[in-house]
């Protein structure tokens, strides 16, 4: 089994440096990094493209449809178990 890094390798000396994130192949795990300062900003571009772009509102409409089929069948299967429980 092999990382999801393989193409990856550190040279010697940068491994030897940060030997917590190597790995028993010898391949080099980075660590995860995220820059929690523009998250609002991310979340609110994110709420615009759903709601003015054509891809944002075609993924809501595929959304509410889904939820949408999702309640229905579960209310008909029900409707259909207690009619033949009840014959």
């Amino acid at each position: 089994m092999g990382t999801p890094m393989r193409g990856l390798r550190w040279h010697q000396r940068d491994a030897a440096a940060a030997c917590d994130f190597i790995d028993p192949t010898g391949y080099a795990r980075r660590p995860l990094e995220f820059d929690h300062s523009q998250t609002k900003r991310a979340f609110m571009q994110l709420f615009l493209d759903l709601f003015t772009t054509d891809y944002g509102l075609v993924a809501l409409a595929v959304t509410v449809i889904s939820l949408g089929l999702a309640f229905g069948f579960h209310a008909f299967i029900r409707k259909k178990i207690r009619e033949s429980d009840s014959q």
